[in-house]
């Protein structure tokens, strides 16, 4: 499983129901990418395409009970080793690890991006 896979079942989890246009432009992938990323997924059991009862021309994204296992696992895995790198860290190192993992997200200048485009239209 790859980045960007996971970046997908992240969002997916997330935001259910987001359709492949809105995934493309969050993710920042071309439209046909996306749709790739989508179907290989789709292909794995994790992502499973629903028609939107709102327009019967779009399709909306959701998980899999199986990618839900996965994502968890994932996170599991991912909480275990933090746990375990932070547990050889110094009260100021694991103070500086605290605040740097807080504010990831503004570093690296993704999440208000990606949460204002998920609230708009396509």
């Amino acid at each position: 499983m790859g980045y960007k896979e996971i970046c997908l079942l992240q969002l997916l989890r997330r935001n259910p129901g987001l359709r492949i246009g809105k995934v493309a432009s969050v993710l920042e992938l071309p439209h046909f990418s996306a749709t790739r990323l989508v179907q290989h997924l789709e292909a794995e059991d994790l992502v499973a395409r629903v028609s939107d009862p709102a327009d019967r021309r779009a399709v909306l994204l959701s998980l899999s009970a199986k990618a839900r296992r996965l994502i968890k696992e994932i996170e599991d895995r991912s909480y275990q080793l933090v746990k375990a790198y932070a547990s050889g860290l110094s009260e100021s190192e694991l103070a500086g690890f605290v605040m740097v993992a807080e504010n990831l997200d503004k570093i690296l200048g993704v999440s208000d991006r990606a949460l204002e485009m998920v609230g708009k239209p396509e």
